[in-house]
């Protein structure tokens, strides 16, 4: 049977790295060419911030880091867990959680265009980091 609670750990990675594959797609249409030796430099390019293609992928850019910022913290919290002896009946539900906070908080991220999904975005990004400290807590208690 799959420990749904280390599983969610890869699962985490995984989804840090959609917007970053995203942001490449966006780069390319709107810079017509991907730039292989020096990737990182394509977000610099003035066509970049001017167009509506642009700002997607410099959306993916920030999602895809902020993903990895909570792929850190998270992954630690989950080990906590698992080194503590939580049951997976108390970890399986709040990993399943932040993970579907995740993708809510990437969907909302790489599609946002105006001030309620912004809103919308950092309550998914609250609720992910409640579920990392929820599993820090209860590592730290022991239950």
């Amino acid at each position: 049977m799959v420990d749904l609670t280390l599983a969610s750990i890869p699962a985490s990675l995984i989804l840090a790295y959609i917007p970053h594959v995203a942001k490449g797609f966006f780069l390319v249409k709107t810079l017509k060419k991907y730039n292989n030796v020096m990737p990182r430099e394509m977000v610099e390019d003035k066509r970049v911030h001017s167009t509506e293609s642009g700002k997607t992928a410099l959306r993916c850019l920030a999602a895809h880091q902020n993903g990895l910022e909570a792929f850190a913290s998270f992954s630690a919290a989950v080990l906590a867990a698992k080194a503590a002896g939580l049951p997976t009946d108390v970890t399986d539900p709040i990993c399943m959680g932040f993970l579907a906070l995740r993708v809510v908080y990437n969907v909302l991220y790489m599609t946002n265009t105006n001030e309620a999904t912004a809103g919308l975005r950092s309550l998914s990004w609250f609720g992910g980091m409640g579920a990392t400290l929820t599993l820090m807590y209860k590592a730290a208690m022991g239950n």
